[in-house]
């Protein structure tokens, strides 16, 4: 398994508690599994095979953002998600 973790903040720098952050696309089909940012921010979440992987965070008021990354065997990723408030 490889630990991917990070934060999602707001672009004024806050963190965003609840911000559901799941597995889009990946070298393999995953479950729908979503996690949530703690009151920091703090997320993470396993993916098990190396490779290029999409992730979509949501928050509530906030626009949906997809980071993609690659992961690679005893790796470990960190991420920083920054979303946009969504227009009035």
């Amino acid at each position: 398994m490889i630990l991917v973790s990070g934060i999602v903040r707001a672009i004024q720098g806050d963190p965003l508690k609840d911000a559901r952050i799941f597995l889009v696309e990946g070298p393999q089909p995953y479950p729908d599994i979503a996690v949530l940012s703690d009151v920091l921010g703090k997320f993470s979440i396993s993916v098990g095979s190396p490779g290029l992987y999409t992730l979509s965070c949501h928050a509530d008021g906030f626009k949906t953002k997809m980071q993609t990354f690659e992961a690679a065997k005893r790796q470990s990723i960190h991420l920083e998600i920054i979303l946009e408030r969504q227009a009035s």
